[in-house]
């Protein structure tokens, strides 16, 4: 990873974020996090997030922070503003293949937690489509978030974990696969800023040469040079911060 000082952000005309410890801190938002929308919106940026929080989450988040999308659990679904509208697209269009895949999640997971009743389900798993998360505080140790990704993977499930929780799903949508899909043919990549902090930004972080970590995703450097997808850049600052850096960055090129 090189210094955000080191990126060229001069074609930069869009901004998308991570939400849990890279727009928040410590699970809150900040004043700083009003700030970076705000600060976003006067470069004319089109904005929005890319998070692992559910998708009855999204229309909340584009509505109360005037984003242009909103891209929910890691890529699985996603609200697009659309003038005076709002179109709903899924990673899995067809519902009756979605009624098909979610059938067979719970079941590999009614396995995986048969011996495992200490782990906690998310309180946001209520409003969630595709996938179910953990917290990953209940978890007995740094092993067990190995074995279960292992025990998911052997019965179908795909895999990933943030700061605060960790998710299964059965589907192939990452937030790569979702950013490239809905915006690939409206932006380049070259013009698509990308922060995170999380193993579940790697996707993102592999997919784009303008993707960004915020200080605190030195917590997840293992993981991802595991999965060879560390951000090309990193901030000085955690959190709201960093991205307040990054847009400082964008700025200073325009000016």
């Amino acid at each position: 990873m090189q210094a955000l000082e080191q990126a060229d952000l001069t074609s930069i005309q869009m901004i998308a974020c991570d939400v849990d410890e890279t727009l928040t801190q410590n699970g809150r938002f900040q004043a700083t996090t009003l700030e970076c929308f705000e600060r976003a919106r006067e470069l004319g940026l089109f904005q929005g997030i890319v998070t692992g929080r559910p998708f009855a989450w999204a229309q909340v988040l584009l509505e109360w922070f005037n984003l242009d999308f909103a891209i929910a659990e890691n890529g699985a679904a996603a609200l697009l503003k659309r003038d005076e509208s709002i179109d709903v697209w899924h990673s899995i269009p067809d519902r009756s293949e979605r009624s098909h895949a979610f059938k067979e999640r719970d079941k590999a997971l009614e396995e995986i937690f048969r011996t495992k009743s200490h782990i906690v389900e998310s309180l946001d798993n209520c409003g969630r489509i595709y996938d179910r998360a953990y917290e990953i505080s209940s978890l007995q140790s740094r092993e067990e978030l190995c074995t279960i990704e292992n025990e998911a993977k052997a019965l179908g499930l795909n895999f990933t974990y943030s700061s605060i929780h960790f998710h299964l799903w059965i589907g192939s949508h990452t937030k790569g696969a979702a950013i490239e899909e809905l915006f690939f043919k409206k932006f380049k990549a070259k013009e698509i800023l990308y922060l995170g902090d999380s193993a579940n930004d790697a996707s993102a972080f592999k997919l784009l040469p303008k993707s960004v970590g915020v200080a605190n995703v030195v917590r997840s450097n293992d993981r991802l040079q595991q999965l060879d997808s560390l951000p090309k850049f990193v901030c000085d600052n955690p959190s709201s911060l960093g991205v307040l850096e990054a847009l400082a960055k964008v700025q200073a090129t325009r000016e």
